[in-house]
């Protein structure tokens, strides 16, 4: 039966754990709490390690944190305790006793090698996930009614979702790092007073940084803010009372006096939280500083408007639901973002109006969450607009109570995240692809490359590359402009994407050079590389309509394959680049496998000739410009003619 102190010790570990985002406090607030929460010997707190088929003990039986406990209690195997195995992909509570020859030997062994007699397995399960075990452990024989059952899944239950969003925390992204910095940036206070009274419910703790005004001082009562208030903005108290006697939305902007005399803006904007009869129950607020906005106002006429842009920017959405999920409450900026008066949403339930199907269940778990009184923090959902479009929000949800204690409904605040992810795959993609063609770029297709021989090694399969060199292409550019020459690029890029085989991946590793990468069985990839080889050069040599003009292309190809000419990527690529300059030296707009050594010899001695001839072109240009002009005319009329053939090559 869980005690009085027990309970006391349980509300205290949940609050504790919910003002930390750090997964070592957060397990250093677990151990220091577990003996007292679960009235037991000792309890750990373990992760479930996926990959590694093991469990990683955060918090040990004896107070200890990751970190701090010796090798072998840091990580178990799964395969050599199935008991926990079960119960993490059942998510059912277990029981093992040392007495009882018929539970794990294994656990047994384990228990009674460190002088324990009994062990509770809990699971612990955060958004419809197992993230691993409590174990709770005693020195008795013990066995747990159902309503000490119940309690440690309450615990469980906190400690999941503590541990979840630190190691979420910890794992955080580069978006994620963007978005911590918006809101230190931008930081707000929110509070839940009572409606009729003022009687503070809830601040949270920024009030003290944010506004200079002290937890306790604020929720000492109504009036543990006011006396800090600049004399000329007494008025702001008198609307505030109305809002707490009639449940209007209040708004204001006022001024603090902090105890160092400094003076500054705040914007605070609440409305009522309703119970089903419509009748105000509590007065829920968010308070922003806006100093620098207002100092900005005294110096620019036009600041005001930027200010209301940037608080329009950074407003949150806020809805209230009774316990069926029925909306009660939806502010006027969610309801502008979605196309919908509020009225209109009002008694529909959250499903129906918000969510897309495929999220349904999921937003149905969180529902079931917050009925058993679980705060729900830092969750992403879609959300539906009256149109149908669909945006993406970042919500903090949480429970509300009667004075009896009794869960009524739930209140959610939400922040409009769909342009900042939309920014997010956009810079991704641009960090994977040519901005030019749209192809892959290098970094993509060295992944894919390295992926590729993995999987080649592991399933005995080869993997072939084909490195494509664009022949002449510097006379495209001398001669039509880069304009035509970057549209030259994309044509060809269509080219090769259209003659290679569906399951090749075709990337642009720079300037006027492509590649390829082919996976076949080791029997079949010569073959395959040939074909696919053949069928470039027969699309490179089609005229490629480009504006007004055909432009006529050709290509060196060179060819690599694994295991035969490498065992690596890197090996692969520098082979394929050899057999391109054999081509190159051999007469060009043809393909070739690499030969060995001397194909590298003559790559060398291509990138040499290469680049004489720019230096040679750089120190001839003043003198020979006219003499060139005049050549390049000569090759284009005989392009046009159909006399030089490749005059006009890319």
């Amino acid at each position: 039966m869980a005690t009085h102190d027990r309970l006391r010790a349980l509300v205290d570990l949940a609050r504790t754990l919910s003002a930390s985002l750090d997964l070592d406090d957060v397990l250093r607030r677990v151990a220091g709490h577990a003996t007292a929460v679960t009235g037991s010997s000792a309890c750990s707190v373990s992760l479930w390690d996926r990959e590694r088929d093991s469990l990683v003990t955060l918090t040990g039986w004896f107070g200890q944190i990751a970190g701090e406990m010796d090798a072998g209690q840091e990580e178990f195997l799964l395969s050599d305790f199935p008991a926990s195995r079960d119960v993490l992909e059942r998510q059912q509570t277990r029981l093992i006793r040392v007495a009882n020859e018929a539970d794990d030997p294994s656990e047994r062994t384990l228990l009674a090698a460190e002088g324990y007699a009994s062990l509770l397995m809990i699971p612990l399960v955060s958004r419809g996930r197992c993230l691993g075990l409590m174990e709770i452990v005693d020195e008795s024989d013990r066995l747990w009614d159902d309503a000490d059952l119940d309690f440690f899944r309450t615990l469980a239950d906190i400690i999941s979702a503590a541990v979840h969003n630190a190691v979420l925390r910890k794992q955080s992204t580069e978006a994620e790092e963007r978005y911590r910095t918006l809101v230190e940036n931008l930081p707000a206070v929110t509070y839940l007073d009572i409606a009729g009274t003022g009687q503070p419910v809830y601040v949270s703790p920024q009030v003290d940084s944010l506004m200079g005004v002290a937890r306790a001082e604020w929720e000492d009562g109504p009036d543990g803010w006011t006396h800090r208030l600049h004399p000329d903005d007494r008025a702001a108290v008198e609307r505030y009372e109305h809002t707490v006697r009639t449940g209007e939305p209040f708004s204001a902007e006022y001024r603090l006096v902090a105890d160092d005399g400094r003076v500054r803006w705040f914007r605070d904007d609440a409305v009522a939280v309703r119970d089903q009869r419509g009748e105000p129950r509590f007065i829920q607020g968010v308070i922003f500083e806006v100093t620098n906005q207002k100092q900005a106002e005294a110096a620019l006429r036009e600041s005001e408007q930027r200010f209301r842009e940037l608080l329009e920017n950074v407003r949150l959405a806020a809805v209230a639901t009774d316990a069926a999920g029925r909306i009660e409450f939806v502010n006027d900026y969610l309801a502008e973002l979605t196309g919908w008066r509020p009225a209109e949403l009002l008694g529909r339930t959250w499903l129906e109006a918000f969510t897309p199907p495929g999220e349904r269940e999921a937003e149905t778990e969180v529902f079931t969450l917050l009925g058993s009184g679980t705060v729900v923090a830092h969750r992403e959902s879609s959300l539906l607009t009256r149109a149908g479009a669909e945006r993406l929000f970042s919500w903090n949800s949480t429970p509300l109570r009667d004075p009896d204690g009794r869960v009524i409904g739930a209140t959610s605040l939400g922040e409009d995240i769909t342009e900042r992810r939309r920014a997010e795959q956009e810079l991704h993609h641009l960090a994977y692809h040519d901005p030019l063609t749209g192809l892959p770029n290098r970094i993509l297709f060295h992944e894919h490359l390295d992926v590729a021989l993995e999987r080649a090694k592991r399933a005995d399969r080869g993997v072939a590359v084909l490195y494509v060199d664009l022949d002449d292409f510097k006379l495209v550019n001398d001669s039509f402009g880069h304009q035509t020459g970057d549209l030259v690029l994309c044509r060809v890029a269509d080219s090769l994407r259209g003659a290679a085989s569906e399951a090749a991946l075709v990337a642009r590793q720079g300037g006027d050079e492509f590649l390829l990468l082919l996976e076949a069985p080791v029997s079949e990839l010569s073959g395959l590389a040939v074909d696919v080889a053949e069928r470039l050069r027969a699309a490179l040599r089609r005229p490629l309509p480009v504006g007004p003009i055909e432009i006529s292309a050709s290509g060196s190809i060179g060819i690599s394959l694994y295991p035969i000419d490498g065992q690596d990527g890197s090996t692969l690529l520098k082979h394929a680049d050899s057999a391109m300059y054999a081509v190159k030296q051999h007469g060009r707009d043809a393909y070739r496998r690499y030969a060995g050594e001397a194909d590298g010899q003559r790559a060398a001695q291509g990138r040499a000739d290469a680049l004489g001839d720019v230096h040679r072109d750089a120190a001839q240009l003043g003198d020979r410009r006219l003499e060139q002009e005049q050549e390049l005319v000569a090759a284009l009329a005989r392009h046009e003619r159909g006399l030089g053939g490749r005059a006009a090559q890319a």
